[in-house]
């Protein structure tokens, strides 16, 4: 008798840069201390539709602190996807991000290089409302890994 079992893709966060579709799969509460005390963050975690990433799953996250006033960073980061006008119709009402999860996005990807670093990080520049970006098309480059001896 054969044992034939299936193994599953793995996350990876070692994107390409550019414009692709994803989905918000994940929104997780962190802490982290600073001078003035401990500081409520967000970090929001996107499965992101990759050509010819078929045997991973690609994904990309962002953390914000918690903080929605006009003009903070996640405001602005959200107002570009949800749109100026969710956050007037949801002005003084609480916001559930568990509502958020499964809504897609076009989401931008860029890289930052580090000089110590063999691979680039993936920076989410914006998530824009789904349909509205002309996405990336292209295959991502295979790179041979480079090693330091």
């Amino acid at each position: 008798m054969k044992i034939i079992k299936k193994i599953p893709a793995v996350k990876t966060f070692d994107l390409p840069a550019g414009l692709y579709r994803a989905t918000l799969t994940q929104c997780r509460p962190t802490t982290k201390q600073s001078k003035k005390g401990p500081q409520e963050w967000v970090r929001l975690v996107f499965e992101v539709k990759v050509p010819d990433m078929v045997d991973q799953i690609p994904c990309a996250g962002r953390n914000f602190p918690l903080d929605l006033n006009p003009g903070s960073d996640l405001r602005n980061f959200l107002e570009v996807w949800l749109g100026q006008e969710f956050f007037k119709a949801n002005s003084n009402k609480e916001l559930d991000f568990d509502t958020l999860v499964s809504k897609e996005g076009d989401i931008c990807l860029s890289h930052y290089q580090g000089d110590d670093f063999e691979r680039p990080l993936v920076v989410i520049d914006n998530v824009f409302p789904a349909n509205t970006q002309k996405l990336s098309e292209e295959k991502p480059k295979t790179v041979a890994p480079t090693f330091k001896q």
